[in-house]
């Protein structure tokens, strides 16, 4: 039986070459979509995952911001140790002729949000006209730590200032 499964493979070789490069040529595409499917959400959690990492919950308002009550609230909730009242803002950033856009959000209180962060380099802003950037916004601004970084906040429509 096995001799007779050869001899047919051996007799149809053009067959047998075409199949084994559709094989090749499936396994290779799928390998290829795991792979880039792993990249893309490695990716993602390393830009946008790292804002979140030490976080459990986020709470955001639907149309009005939280009051000071609900603050206080959330705060005294049974194993709630830090939290962050702030709402992430799009501005522009900008260094010689090079723009971005980039989040602004505030620094964190001492606590397990902020030690939760981790730098590649510098330290954490301690005053005003100091900001942290996400490596890929230094890298698009090809600026190092220590360098000058003009921001820009968003456009007003009313009143037509940034």
């Amino acid at each position: 039986m096995t001799t007779a499964t050869f001899r047919q493979l051996l007799a149809r070789r053009a067959r047998l070459i075409g199949v084994g490069l559709a094989l090749l040529i499936g396994v290779g595409f799928t390998t290829m979509t795991m792979l880039f499917g792993e990249v893309i959400e490695a990716g993602f959690r390393n830009s946008v995952g790292t804002e979140y990492r030490a976080i459990d919950f986020v709470l955001e308002a639907n149309s009005e911001s939280f009051t000071g009550e609900t603050i206080a609230a959330i705060e005294a909730t049974d194993g709630v140790t830090d939290v962050l009242v702030g709402s992430p803002l799009w501005i522009e950033a900008q260094a010689g002729s090079r723009v971005t856009s980039i989040v602004a959000v505030d620094v964190p209180d001492p606590g397990g949000l902020r030690d939760g962060l981790v730098l590649a380099a510098g330290r954490l802003p301690e005053s005003s006209g100091e900001i942290t950037l996400l490596r890929s916004a230094a890298r698009e601004l090809r600026v190092d730590v220590g360098d000058t970084v003009s921001l820009a906040g968003p456009y007003d429509e009313d009143t037509g200032e940034a």
